[in-house]
């Protein structure tokens, strides 16, 4: 039988391939339809995802910066240079996206001077 047929029927909410698996895929599905509810499969599945999001979270650290620099600051300082206030309005949901950013270089460039 195959995972995407066998898991779906199972409390199983989360699976991380392992090299086991790529190994043995009927062996490896057999041993987690004997014991779905596996806390060492969880609780590695757990520590895996938030290695993963650290390791992500500290890619954008880095790059956060550059990305600033490239698209952030540029629109900041249109914006400045357009409008009498370098202060805005911020929306309740979303904060400064790059689009909330753009909308409102697009309407003080619409504005006359």
């Amino acid at each position: 039988m195959r995972f995407e047929h066998s898991l779906p029927s199972t409390s199983i909410c989360h699976l991380f391939v392992t090299p086991e698996m790529v190994l043995d895929p009927a062996g490896e599905l057999a041993k987690i339809l004997s014991d779905p509810v596996e806390s060492i499969r969880e609780e590695a599945f757990q520590r895996l995802l938030s290695a993963e999001k650290e390791g992500v979270e500290k890619i954008v650290r880095r790059k956060v910066p550059e990305w600033q620099e490239l698209y952030g600051t540029r629109g900041w300082n249109l914006l400045k240079k357009r409008r009498a206030s370098s202060t805005f309005s911020l929306p309740k949901k979303g904060g400064i996206s790059g689009e909330f950013r753009n909308r409102l270089i697009q309407e003080a460039y619409r504005e006359k001077p």
